[in-house]
């Protein structure tokens, strides 16, 4: 390995070699596991298929797969190559893979015949299906990239109603993986769940951090980390240390399967972030986990990925104060600036939360803007996040500056639903927004439509061929006309007062 493991001083090789002795395994929850011996001779199968097919230091490599052993291999060829991985989704419409594809331009797509069967050949770069692939005595030749190479791309949702690649170095990978290590300690003994899926930042923990130390990897599916039961079937059977991931997933355990976070679970270490925890959801987990397993809430946008961690102090969960962000981790720096730009300093007042530092990405794909620059010449990305200094000195959370909102964990731009739904027949206007009821953030759509409207099966079938499902409207709410303000722009305030009033209808 080059590149991000190698800057650890760990090689995947050589943990996979007997004298090693190290007993790590990756394996999909409930099949056999593969020891790092085997997943190495997929590594090398892949990248020597990968080379063969045009790809080699600094090309883009898409992977679109299903999760599994086959991914983790996929993405370590690619870095072994000293190229970049392009993650795409195996349960998101053929629609957004199309566009994420077009906007990557990968050299080659690591996939199988069943994902790309509606594409035209025209449509898609060189393809390596992993199925069948066979082990090589001479390895691929492998790359040797530079801290400042990209190493990942991952497409988040765009405001023009397009995803955006946002760029990943080694430099900014390590840097994370390092501070994991750092503050939440793993070893080869450990068992990480590796629950988001590999287009979201959060992977990189369930990925790069096992790997660095020798540990076990347990890789929960596409259809397992969204149903309670399987995950906790794999919690119970399996026995994991380390779980990190959004806290609709870990509340959703608590709701349907309590007992599976009880105090005899394996789990020393529960970690979360992508949106905030519901004070009373998180008390609740609280009191379920054992004394002992360490809580901890993660912040960071896809551009820094975590750049702000807190461990949970049980005994300030009151069920209805909101858990601190915390402090800054080792890379970054945060700052809060006012509307003129000037630094906050004093406790509770708001501003947006700025980050800089080793942590932040160089920039998107092909397009502005750029990450800023301060006065040092150090990278700075503008959250559009609000925040205020409790009287301890810790950051809070405040909600967006902007269009731009969490959802199960998720980044989703408004904008990008509403190009979406625009594209339905009769319809003429089109906005949506995220309102939360009892706890529970959903999307809702606001339109205005000839007759007969469509409904909220309509909307969820075009949707479906569009985004993710996590961008699709739980919601639908036929208007007469939009409510606008006095500049004549769309009030959304007025929107969300709309939806609670006729809530129960």
């Amino acid at each position: 390995m080059t590149g991000i493991v190698s800057g650890l001083h760990r090689e995947v090789v050589e943990l996979s070699a007997p004298e090693a002795g190290v007993s790590g395994s990756i394996a999909l929850a409930g099949e056999t596991p593969c020891s790092y011996g085997e997943l190495w001779s997929r590594v090398e199968a892949v990248a020597g298929a990968l080379a063969d097919a045009g790809a080699g230091p600094g090309e883009r490599v898409a992977i679109w797969l299903p999760k599994g052993a086959d991914y983790v291999a996929a993405i370590l060829a690619t870095l072994r190559l000293g190229g970049c991985y392009v993650p795409l989704d195996a349960a998101q419409p053929a629609a957004r893979a199309h566009v994420v594809l077009n906007d990557a331009d990968p050299a080659v797509l690591v996939t199988s015949s069943d994902l790309v069967a509606g594409f035209a050949a025209d449509e898609l770069p060189r393809i390596v299906d992993p199925a069948g692939l066979q082990a090589r005595n001479v390895p691929a030749s492998p790359g040797n990239p530079t801290p400042e190479d990209d190493a990942a791309l991952l497409y988040t949702s765009g405001s023009t109603g397009k995803p955006k690649g946002v760029r990943l170095t080694h430099r900014n990978v390590a840097a994370f993986v390092r501070w994991c290590l750092e503050d939440f300690p793993t070893s080869d003994e450990d068992l990480v769940v590796n629950h988001a899926p590999f287009t979201f930042d959060i992977s990189l923990h369930g990925l790069f951090v096992p790997l660095a130390v020798g540990a076990s990897l347990l890789v929960l599916s596409d259809e397992d980390r969204t149903n309670p039961k399987a995950m906790a079937a794999a919690i119970e059977r399996e026995r994991p240390t380390m779980w990190y991931s959004v806290p609709f997933a870990l509340d959703l355990i608590v709701r349907e399967v309590p007992d599976a976070l009880g105090p005899d679970t394996s789990l020393r270490t529960v970690l979360y972030a992508g949106e905030e925890y519901p004070s009373a959801r998180l008390a609740e987990l609280s009191r379920r986990l054992p004394a002992e397993t360490v809580i901890g809430n993660l912040y960071g946008p896809t551009e820094t990925n975590v750049c702000i961690a807190h461990v949970v102090d049980r005994d300030e969960l009151d069920g209805t104060t909101p858990v601190p962000l915390g402090s800054p981790v080792a890379g970054a720096e945060i700052s809060l600036i006012d509307d003129d730009g000037a630094r906050i300093t004093e406790a509770g007042d708001l501003g947006e939360i700025v980050v800089t530092g080793s942590c932040v990405s160089p920039g998107y794909r092909g397009r502005d803007p750029r990450p800023a620059i301060d006065d040092r010449g150090t990278r700075q990305y503008h959250t559009g996040d609000l925040g205020f200094y409790d009287e301890r000195g810790r950051l809070c959370f405040q909600g967006r500056a902007d269009r731009q909102v969490k959802l199960g964990g998720y980044r989703v731009e408004l904008g990008e639903v509403e190009a979406a739904l625009a594209q339905l027949p009769g319809v003429h206007e089109v906005a949506v927004e995220r309102v939360v009821t009892q706890e529970r953030a959903q999307l809702v759509a606001f339109l205005t439509a000839d007759e007969p409207a469509p409904g909220l099966i309509d909307v969820k079938q075009h949707c479906a061929r569009l985004v993710p499902r996590y961008m699709i409207p739980h919601r639908v709410r036929k208007l007469d006309s939009m409510p606008r303000n006095a500049n004549g722009k769309v009030d959304h305030g007025r929107l969300a007062e709309l939806y609670a009033e006729t809530e129960g209808e």
